[in-house]
């Protein structure tokens, strides 16, 4: 049937018409179902508009007998939907969404909970699986330095290959073209350290160790790969409310923003100047201040800095630019039981020393490492009477735990658990025998021991275990006292608890079964 055209009809405001004939709508998307499309026709050029006058409308085409009970989609190209969910128009509707709604074809804007120097960050929402993240979208003046969009994209790339129970999780990235670059990340429920500490000021030690403590294992993870955070700061310290209600007192904590991180063996010069001297005055190492390129003793000032405050609610060196700059070069810092200035619990001898050992000028008067650092607060924990944190989420004792227990003491065949650093954190009896080293002095990292002899790979076997989440068998080569060789295996597996990869387990098996014959 041919198309005609109607009259304008007179004696409607656009509201209502007269049956039969369409209504005119400023959106065809928002149409539910339609057999056609409506096209509204332009007033001729020499026409004189009045108030009563009223779009011309023109009628859809009738459709054919053979297609009568069909319905024309709207094109896929239009709407925010995949392909799977695409059924009748009415379906596609309810999936489309404004472009300032929608960000990468899938992620819902539901709210904004935060902004900072390099852009803002959304909680969204997955529009097929309904799971909450977190969205990072850069600022668009900034995302159009291509230096500043390249290090988002390092940053990207480089937080999504941390997989660490103290690290926060990225799971996509990418480009939009209505809000620029943006990066997805795990939704955390809770508050910055930068907030908590705003709110209470000053943070008791056994808070102040366990946040600082699951802070050190996550440097000890990054810097295993090489990777410098550069901007450890209360405000890149996320703590998650509790998940049970017997996790109440325990604070999760989550290592933010690898914005300015750096790896100095691998990034270009240009990328490691750029980060050398970036980041907050306050956490700035002297080096960094020197313009020497960033270490892992970078970060364990920056960390030293970071306790302190939390002890005594300031950090150690405040006031002008030029006063933190010259307290960072020249003074020593002040202990942190005289800078509280009031009346207190005194601390723990060992805590204070810890605490300025870790802001000592030069980097090899810290701690070698962050795993050292991590040990020694363990230590220092224990002297003050508060559990490990690792003990203290175990389950209730049990008939069975116990047995489980006097099974692990008393097997024959050595046994360990180490962390993700490749840190001890513990070992049976026959592992102290074959290894020759009393029960108590059983510490330290793998790499310290004979089993870093026996197989000299074992750190780079430890992060492969962690990285592919299967166990691994590697070969070992051992020397007794009369230097005869004896071959074995080293079983490698990944340490779970609650489901959660938290460590690695070891068994060693030798060749022969005579006590004694493997201890060097």
């Amino acid at each position: 049937m041919a198309t005609q055209k109607l009259p304008a009809l007179d004696g409607h405001d656009g509201s209502t018409l007269p049956q039969g004939v369409p209504q005119a709508v400023p959106d065809e998307r928002s149409l539910p179902a339609v057999s056609g499309k409506v096209k509204i026709a332009a007033p001729p050029a020499n026409s004189v508009a009045t108030p009563q006058a009223v779009p011309v409308l023109v009628p859809p085409t009738a459709p054919s007998s053979t297609s009568s009970q069909s319905e024309v989609k709207p094109p896929r190209a239009e709407l925010n939907a995949p392909y799977e969910i695409l059924g009748s128009p009415d379906e596609s509707v309810r999936n489309a969404f404004p472009p300032e709604r929608i960000v990468g074809g899938r992620y819902i804007i539901e709210e904004r909970v935060g902004e900072g120097g390099m852009g803002r960050i959304y909680k969204v929402r997955h529009r097929d699986l309904g799971k909450q993240f977190a969205l990072k979208i850069i600022h668009k003046n900034l995302a159009q330095q291509p230096h500043i969009r390249d290090a988002f994209y390092r940053e990207a790339r480089m937080a999504a290959s941390m997989n660490h129970p103290n690290i926060v999780s990225v799971f996509d990235f990418g480009v939009d073209p209505t809000h620029g670059a943006f990066i997805v990340m795990e939704y955390l429920s809770g508050e910055t350290l930068a907030e908590r500490m705003a709110r209470e000021g000053v943070l008791e030690p056994k808070a102040s160790c366990d946040i600082v403590l699951q802070c050190a294992e996550a440097l000890a993870f990054i810097h295993s790969f090489g990777v410098i955070h550069c901007d450890i700061k209360p405000e890149n310290v996320f703590l998650c409310h509790p998940t049970q209600a017997s996790d109440a007192r325990r604070n999760n904590v989550r290592l933010l923003d690898f914005g300015l991180a750096s790896r100095p063996a691998v990034d270009s010069r240009e990328i490691v100047a750029a980060t050398t001297v970036a980041g907050t005055p306050t956490y700035l190492a002297p080096e960094r201040i020197r313009a020497q390129s960033p270490t892992p003793a970078s970060d364990i000032y920056a960390l030293g800095v970071l306790f302190y405050e939390c002890l005594t609610g300031h950090p150690p060196f405040d006031g002008r630019l030029q006063e933190i700059i010259f307290g960072h070069l020249r003074r020593e810092p002040m202990p942190p039981s005289q800078r509280l200035g009031r009346p207190h619990t005194p601390f723990h001898p060992s805590l204070e020393a810890l605490v300025l050992r870790a802001l000592g000028k030069e980097p090899g008067q810290r701690p070698g490492s962050a795993a050292e650092f991590a040990f020694a607060l363990r230590h220092v924990m224990a002297e003050m009477g508060v559990a490990r944190r690792l003990d203290a989420v175990g389950l209730p004792s049990s008939p069975r735990a116990d047995l489980c227990e006097a099974l692990v003491d008393s097997c024959p065949l050595p046994m360990f658990v180490a962390s993700p650093t490749g840190e001890i954190l513990f070992g049976n009896a026959a592992l102290c025998q074959i290894l020759g080293i009393p029960p108590a002095d059983l510490r330290g990292k793998l790499s310290s021991t004979l089993l870093a002899r026996w197989c000299p790979r074992i750190e780079r076997d430890v992060r492969q275990v962690l990285a592919r989440k299967r166990a691994s068998r590697h070969t070992l080569v051992v020397h007794n006292q009369s230097g005869e060789a004896r071959g074995g295996w080293l079983t490698l597996a990944p340490f779970r608890r609650d489901e959660d990869i938290v460590g690695v387990c070891g068994i060693v098996a030798l060749m022969g079964d005579h006590e004694g014959e493997g201890r060097s």
